[in-house]
């Protein structure tokens, strides 16, 4: 073919893409009006009990009491919630979750249905809306992938539904697909959404996914990344403790502000608890929870270069220090050399609670495969 036989095909199949979505959004399924609830602040922050939270998650949890020890031992705060659609079951599994200081996502889609359990769906935010483990009602999981094609028409509806019902209290989507991303935010309020590169894709597909939903959401909408720990006996979809660890930073990098694994458990026998990832997760898990008030209160910091080319990074000054965020998603070892913009003046920098050199605004670090770094600088 031509090439500019090929242009003009590629162009016809986006053409038709944006036409299929845009019917999606039109009439009925027309966005509705953007209003922040009670429970996000203007920045996209999450506020539990009114404090802003950080979540740490984790999908496909199993609903006991040692189950729920086991997850707030291992550093998670949060966990998917129970499917079931009885409501007494459910506020249950909510109250167990309250004792291990677990907040709830709240799944409406038990047997991966929406329209056929709003009812039941009504009836359970009824009769928790105001429990202090919810931390969001969960429309769907991936509406915009073709095995759910048959969702698509509930979501807007469920949507008005929910806010129809308790309007204060955050919505949520989560999400996969680049290009259809605008069709979908307007219909919640946390956009979470999910990219699992191990083993065949660079990690930077998180940091660039991030950054194209971020462009797609209102400044109060809350962006949460699902980061791959497995979901198959076949280890190959784990990634390494380095690997998962330089995805985390990657999402911080660009912009979430609330972190979900996937998967605790799988029908095919998938049991992350087994694994050689497991053991390690606890210290992500405690590193995010230190990093949370930065991240979560911090202001961007513009400016900053660095010498390497493939380390992606940012910085957030919070309560007198800079925390920046580094990390070097690339097999290849490298020297960063990280200046801070003119306008910031640093006493000290240090790197993992030691002193690191600081001259000129100017700090080296060697990154490894996949090293991950927050450099913490006392500003004057």
């Amino acid at each position: 073919m031509k090439p500019g036989a090929l242009l003009l095909t590629s162009l016809a199949v986006a053409g038709l893409v944006a036409v299929g979505w845009l019917a999606l959004r039109s009439g009925a399924e027309a966005a509705p009006a953007r209003v922040k609830p009670e429970q996000l602040t203007a920045a996209g922050t999450l506020l539990r009990q009114g404090r802003p939270f950080f979540p740490i998650g984790i999908y496909q949890p199993q609903h006991t009491d040692e189950e729920y020890a086991l997850l707030a031992a291992q550093g998670f705060n949060a966990i998917t919630g129970h499917f079931t659609t009885d409501v007494g079951q459910f506020i249950e599994t909510l109250d167990l979750a309250q004792r291990h200081h677990l907040a709830v996502t709240v799944p409406l889609y038990a047997g991966n249905l929406v329209k056929e359990n709003l009812d039941k769906s009504l009836a359970k935010i009824r009769a928790a809306a105001m429990h202090p483990a919810v931390l969001a009602w969960k429309i769907c999981d991936e509406p915009d992938a073709k095995a759910n094609a048959h969702l698509r028409s509930d979501v807007a509806p469920a949507f008005r539904a929910i806010k129809a019902l308790h309007p204060t209290q955050p919505v949520e989507l989560t999400l996969s697909k680049d290009e259809t991303l605008g069709a979908w935010t307007p219909f919640c309020d946390l956009v979470e959404i999910d990219r699992y590169p191990v083993p065949d894709r660079p990690l930077t597909d998180v940091l660039d996914f991030c950054r194209r939903t971020r462009r797609e959401m209102e400044p109060w909408q809350n962006l949460t990344f699902v980061v791959q720990c497995g979901w198959t006996k076949d280890l190959r979809t784990q990634p390494s403790f380095e690997q998962a660890r330089a995805m985390v930073f990657l999402a911080l990098i660009g912009g979430a502000k609330g972190i979900f694994w996937y998967s605790r458990q799988e029908t095919n026998g998938w049991d992350l608890t087994t694994t050689p990832l497991w053991p390690r997760l606890r210290e992500i898990n405690a590193e995010l929870a230190a990093l949370a008030e930065p991240v979560l209160l911090g202001v961007d910091l513009p400016g900053i270069a660095c010498s390497a080319a493939t380390v992606c990074f940012a910085g957030k000054q919070h309560d007198g220090r800079l925390y920046l965020l580094a990390t070097n998603p690339t097999a290849t070892p490298v020297e960063a050399v990280f200046t801070l913009p003119t306008t910031t003046t640093a006493r000290v920098a240090s790197l993992a609670g030691q002193p690191l050199p600081l001259q000129d605004r100017t700090v080296r670090v060697p990154l490894t495969s996949n090293a991950a770094v927050t450099i913490i600088f006392d500003l004057q």
